[in-house]
């Protein structure tokens, strides 16, 4: 998530403001300008991820011989889409506020990674997914292989849509403030 925030201040910026002016000035389409940004910016974000997710999937398959990738899918996106909705939404409406807001975003992000399992908050507003994926497991009875069945909570989901949601919205609101 900081390395999306990362992203943002690059559109935020005092150059980019200067750059923008001009881009105006061509007779782009403001909002379709904005919009491909948004777009570049959560496939880079995308693509660092997916890095990080192949690395754990080279990870399991070497040292534990494991290769049923197949189940963590639904995980993976119930996970990452919501935290990025959110956070390019909340980049987007507030960098339009104050490019150092981001900096202070970044904070919050960080110190919410670190501190989501001691807050024990309720998994309607577990945004990482962190506590969930902890604790949920360890209530759910045993299968025949050992390993409980995947399954999710209505209260989890419910979580995901008002994150995905709330993302969305402030996305909206965000590129109408961008220009």
């Amino acid at each position: 998530m900081i390395n999306l925030l990362f992203f943002l201040t690059f559109m935020h910026s005092n150059h980019e403001k200067q750059v923008r002016q001009l881009a105006f000035a061509a007779h782009l389409d403001p909002i379709k300008l904005c919009l491909v940004k948004c777009a570049s910016i959560a496939a880079g974000f995308l693509a660092m991820a997916l890095f990080v997710i192949i690395l754990g999937m080279v990870f399991l398959a070497a040292l534990f011989r494991f290769y049923g990738f197949g189940g963590f899918i639904l995980p993976v996106i119930l996970t990452i889409l919501p935290c990025l909705l959110f956070f390019l939404g909340a980049g987007l409406l507030l960098g339009g506020i104050h490019a150092n807001i981001l900096y202070v975003l970044m904070i919050l992000a960080l110190s919410l990674g670190f501190l989501q399992n001691s807050l024990s908050l309720p998994v309607f507003f577990d945004l990482y997914g962190s506590e969930f994926f902890s604790a949920h497991p360890l209530t759910l009875p045993a299968g025949a292989d050992g390993e409980p069945a995947f399954s999710l909570p209505l209260s989890f989901i419910f979580g995901r849509v008002f994150f995905s949601g709330t993302g969305v919205l402030m996305c909206l609101i965000g590129v109408k403030k961008y220009f």
